[in-house]
């Protein structure tokens, strides 16, 4: 009688690839991996198609392997060259294990293949193989984290549906090949965190699906190929950490889709050119550590609808300038000049002589150490707390502007700035919390000591601050000094 559960050798799975995987089990210590559901070689001919879909990591069609994702498996050991014989593999994903050795040029022999994952192996090392160069159908090709020397291939030139390039983090030396200009549908692209060095090829701005560039921390030389503007989809530029010379390209400006622009820590010089102006989707603008790089960053620049964060130098320090939104901004040691310009902004000096202007909103302000000065701009509406202006130590000059006011002069000789309010009506009262009689002062913008009122409040131990109405101007609170008696200030010596 025919026995029908028979199983055929058209159900088997393909000898080679069964080869393949056996190989790929001992080579990288399948025991002790940590997840290997399925696995078993105890057969010396290949199990089911049906039965190898069932193992941990492993996609079958029909009875060929195409996919093999062994992420975060806890792989030891090397990669094994008999990979190259799964004809019909798309994806191989095996990042975050612990993988040694070399890459086998025998890889280079999947032709299907569309997704290599290898990142995260901080042992791989060894060279690039040229031959991965003949993945014709790659689109995602990720070797970051790794310990790869060697130079760049040109070969992978010839990946001409490659989407993803992340080199980032490896040891790669040499220059960059002219040939990475043919990867016409690439839109992510990073060899950040390498030895590179040489020119940046002007090829590159043929890559007109580009979104993502980032070559920062290398030791690039040269000057910033002016093709780059012809990147209409980049998003994001990131060159920083570099050797870099010359002049910011004015065709930079071009790039309409540009969010993020990192050139810090280069050796560009000149003036920063108008034409950053027109980005109109640019958020971060990082210049700083360019000391040949001069002139005032364009106001256009800072208007812009999208606009977050400048950073440049200035004699003695940085300049940071902030948009329209709430910002957090960090100056650094040394004499920083800081600008919240509209938003509820945080912005703090350090050490140094600082400069911090918080613009319109409710902004908080602390110079830190250093003699410095607070703007507050125009906080609060009237009805809101307004600004809080912190001197630190030093002797601070605190300028609250409009708004209902909160200033702390903290150690120093501090001079407090009033003046009337800008607009008709509005209550901008300052509370000035620690007023030290004798050693701090106030500074009148706009009006003479005669013009002023006092009056002092028991129950709560403070005494106002008031411009006396005349023939222009009703009566108007400007400021109360806490836990300060009238008779201390009344007299004028602490009026400047």
């Amino acid at each position: 009688m025919e026995n029908n559960n028979q199983t055929s050798d058209d159900d088997l799975l393909n000898v080679n690839d069964y080869a393949a995987l056996q190989a790929l089990f001992n080579s990288t210590n399948g025991k002790n991996w940590h997840k290997k559901t399925g696995w078993d070689f105890t057969s010396p001919t290949p199990p089911t198609a049906e039965v190898v879909s069932d193992w941990h990591g492993i996609t079958v069609e029909d009875d060929r392997v195409t996919k093999i994702k062994l992420n975060q498996n806890l792989l030891s050991g090397t990669i094994p060259s008999a990979l190259g014989n799964l004809s019909n593999l798309q994806e191989l994903v095996l990042y975050i294990n612990n993988l040694s050795g070399t890459i086998p040029s025998a890889l280079g022999d999947l032709s299907n293949l569309q997704e290599l994952d290898l990142s995260w192996n901080h042992s791989l090392s060894g060279t690039i193989p040229s031959a991965l160069g003949n993945l014709s159908n790659l689109q995602e090709f990720k070797l970051d984290n790794n310990s790869l020397s060697g130079t760049f291939p040109s070969a992978l030139g010839n990946l001409s549906n490659l989407q993803m390039l992340n080199l980032y983090s490896n040891d790669l030396s040499g220059t960059l090949p002219s040939e990475l200009g043919n990867l016409s549908q690439l839109k992510w692209f990073s060899l950040s965190k390498n030895s590179l060095s040489g020119t940046i090829p002007s090829a590159l701005g043929n890559l007109s699906n580009l979104q993502d560039l980032w070559l920062d921390d290398n030791s690039l030389t040269g000057t910033i190929p002016s093709s780059l503007g012809s990147l209409s989809e980049l998003q994001r530029l990131y060159l920083q950490g570099n050797s870099l010379t010359g002049t910011i390209p004015p065709s930079l400006g071009e790039l309409s889709e540009l969010y993020r622009l990192y050139l810090y820590d280069n050796s560009l010089s000149s003036t920063i050119p108008s034409e950053l102006g027109s980005l109109t989707s640019l958020g971060n603008l990082y210049l700083y550590d360019n000391n040949s790089l001069s002139g005032t960053l364009p106001s256009a620049i800072v208007s812009l609808p999208h606009f977050y964060e400048s950073k440049r130098d200035i004699v003695g320090g940085y300049e940071i300038q902030g948009g329209a939104k709430s910002t957090s901004f960090l100056g650094e040691d040394g004499d920083d000049r800081i600008y919240g310009h509209g938003g509820d902004d945080s912005l703090t000096g350090y050490d140094g002589n600082d400069t911090l202007i918080g613009g319109s909103g409710e902004d908080s302000l602390n110079g830190g150490n250093g003699n410095d000065s607070l703007i507050g701009g125009s906080g609060g509406d009237g009805r809101s707390t307004g600004d809080t202006l912190i001197g630190g130590a030093g002797d601070d000059i605190l300028n609250g502007g409009d708004g209902l006011d909160t200033l702390y002069g903290n150690g120093g000789a501090d001079t407090f700035v009033l003046a009337r309010s800008s607009t008709i009506g509005k209550d901008t009262t300052d509370k000035i919390q620690d007023f030290k009689d004798s050693t701090d002062k106030i500074h009148l913008e706009g009006l003479r000591f005669h013009q002023l009122g006092f009056a002092y409040d028991r129950a709560l131990g403070e005494t106002s601050i008031k411009a006396l109405s005349d023939g222009n101007f009703s009566e108007e609170v400007l400021a109360v000094l806490q836990g300060i008696d009238k008779a201390l200030v009344e007299h004028g010596e602490d009026f400047v």
